[in-house]
């Protein structure tokens, strides 16, 4: 089900998955650093070999700066610290991509060795101890890495396929030490971890700015630093009917504009810088005059697409009544770590109202804020709902998850787990077919 009811607090979320599944997610993030420098070094190898290096410009210090360094660091979300680090490499003006690359790693090891000594030396409570972990088997796994890439042990295509899907792991198991330690409300050691990770944190978004810029075919950016400045017009040189991948990647800005991907746009993946920085957004509305079909921000109609690190959001606001953020009529689409905001039609203050006769909505293994009302449902017209609805909650959590109020419809139930698995990723989308091309992570029951 692609379509969300509400868009969880993300630090509320992330404390109440921290308390859950703490010790496993230091295994999976471990893991998923393990391969981070040989994904950095396997992804460019021979991606650039026609650019020679030669220098074009020079920094504010009056160095020169070849011109890999200034097209690596020209996609990158800091690009200051980019050019601060990449750009200072011993004799960088003469290196190629794959040499930046790897010396890039290095001194990532470096900065995260920094950290961990740091956080080591700061005491020996359970929050600070969580952080050493991590940043420890970081540390060790980079360097495993490297050697392993180095020696081939590695194939390129295992290395491209999973790229960034390691490298936001990196970026998540950051973010969770900082909110492990905002967990106890001291702000203190909130500022210190932030401070302790900041170069850590803008190497890893570099690092994954900069690849994902290697791997796509069309690059989309309103600053101009792109191949255009609108999706709409990235989205006119994709080949119909395609069965090869078209990746475009939207780089960090709020792009105001209606999208429609064409039923002849097959297997399109749209990769944007974050969730809270790649962000498509429109205004259209049912009382402004748009049918509710034709409101949607963004509208997908070719088979196969994917989403990843992006926010799809309508702005009318409540009063304009049903605006849709993100409307998808294909088969065999994926959208991770994306945001849809709205109101109605996205976004509301209950879970749902059943349009239809047999409607049917499942919410289950989700944190729910507070804002939910308790009644949890809402009746399209009168006082309550067709009896042949199909409306399922099943091991919610937070704030808001309290079944004891909820209406007392004959359609509404409360599910056993054999019940609830009818609605998982295998037997409900046969996602174990087709979700491991896309590389997103996913769960196939409970």
């Amino acid at each position: 089900m692609l379509s969300t009811y509400g868009k969880v607090d993300e630090r509320e979320h992330a404390m109440l998955e921290a308390r859950r599944k703490s010790r496993k997610r230091i295994a999976i993030i471990a893991v998923s650093l393990v391969v981070l420098a040989g994904i950095v070094f396997g992804a460019v190898f021979g991606t650039m070999a026609n650019k020679k290096s030669t220098t074009a410009e020079t920094n504010v210090n009056g160095d020169s700066i070849s011109v890999s360094v200034k097209a690596v660091c020209d996609v990158t979300l800091h690009k200051e610290k980019c050019l601060e680090t990449v750009g200072a490499a011993p004799n960088a003006s003469s290196l190629n991509p794959e040499q930046l690359f790897i010396y890039a790693v290095k001194i990532t090891i470096a900065e995260v060795s920094k950290a961990r000594n740091a956080f080591s030396s700061s005491g020996d409570n359970t929050t600070m101890s969580a952080c050493v972990e991590l940043l420890d088997l970081t540390v060790d796994n980079l360097n495993n890495t490297l050697t392993s890439s180095e020696h081939g042990d590695v194939t390129l295509p295992e290395l491209v396929e999973d790229l960034r899907t390691w490298l936001s792991s990196a970026e998540t198991y950051q973010d969770t030490c900082v909110e492990t330690l905002s967990e106890f409300n001291d702000q203190e050691s909130k500022t210190f971890g932030e401070s302790q990770l900041k170069n850590a944190t803008e190497m890893t978004s570099n690092a994954l700015a900069i690849i994902t810029w290697l791997v796509a075919d069309i690059v989309v950016a309103k600053d101009g630093s792109g191949k255009y400045r609108t999706i709409r017009r990235a989205l006119k040189d994709v080949p119909e009917k395609s069965k090869k991948r078209t990746v475009i990647y939207v780089k960090k800005g709020v792009y105001f504009e209606n999208v429609k991907v064409e039923k002849s746009m097959w297997n399109v993946v749209v990769v944007g810088d974050g969730e809270s920085k790649s962000i498509v957004s429109g205004r259209l509305n049912v009382v402004d005059g748009t049918p509710t079909f034709q409101s949607a921000t963004f509208a997908v109609f070719g088979k196969g697409f994917m989403a990843r690190d992006m926010a799809f959001i309508n702005t009318a606001g409540p009063s304009k009544h049903q605006a849709v953020a993100l409307m998808v009529s294909a088969d065999l689409t994926a959208f991770y770590r994306c945001t849809m905001n709205a109101y109605q039609d996205t976004l509301y203050t209950f879970l749902g109202r059943p349009w239809k006769n047999f409607s049917t909505t499942v919410i289950m293994d989700s944190s729910l804020h507070r804002f939910i009302d308790p009644k949890g449902w809402l009746p399209w017209v009168g006082d309550s709902a067709p009896d042949t609805i199909f409306y399922g909650e099943y091991k919610n959590f937070g704030a808001g998850a309290s079944t004891k109020n909820r209406v007392k419809w004959k359609g509404l139930r409360f599910l056993s787990k054999k019940e609830a698995t009818r609605f998982t990723v295998k037997p409900f989308i046969d996602g174990g077919r087709w979700l491991p091309t896309t590389k997103v992570p996913f769960r196939s029951g409970l």
